[in-house]
Order: structure tokens, then sequence, then C-alpha cells
């Protein structure tokens, strides 16, 4: 994440949870975390805008199912 000429790498295994607003306007992506960071215990941004707008983005849907696979890889450790 960047903002503001602060800038943190966070690990997919440290989202708790990944919660998507497609009806915003923008939509908007909140990431939960596992530890805090420089930007808090929460970061949001906005989402890519697509053509079918109540739908699930397909980069989110992704990121979530990535963020799901490192957390079970975290875990198995």
């Amino acid at each position: 994440m960047k903002d503001k000429g602060q800038e943190q790498r966070i690990a997919l295994a440290d989202i708790t949870n990944v919660s998507y607003a497609a009806i915003t306007s923008p939509p908007r992506v909140v990431l939960s975390l596992r530890h805090p960071t420089v930007f808090g215990d929460e970061v949001a941004f906005c989402a890519p805008v697509q053509i079918m707008t109540f739908s699930q983005s397909p980069l989110i849907a992704d990121l979530i199912k990535r963020v799901e696979r490192a957390r079970e890889s975290h875990h198995r450790r």
C-alpha cells in the first residue's frame, strides 16, 4: 500500500477479510489486517470500475482467492 509518500507491503496471509462494495461509486474494497500497519488495521481503496456494476470484479474475486490460499498455506506451517 502507498499513500502520501508512505509505503508498506502487506502479506496476503496477513489479510483477515476482504470486503467489496460494488454498489458504491466508485466501488470500494476494504482489507482487514491481522496486524496494524502505518495505515491502521484496515486499508481501503477504489476497485476497478466495470461495465456490470452490481457484479463482483474479476480482479477482486482473484484477490479473495489468493488471500484464502495464502492464509491456508500460512496455517499449515
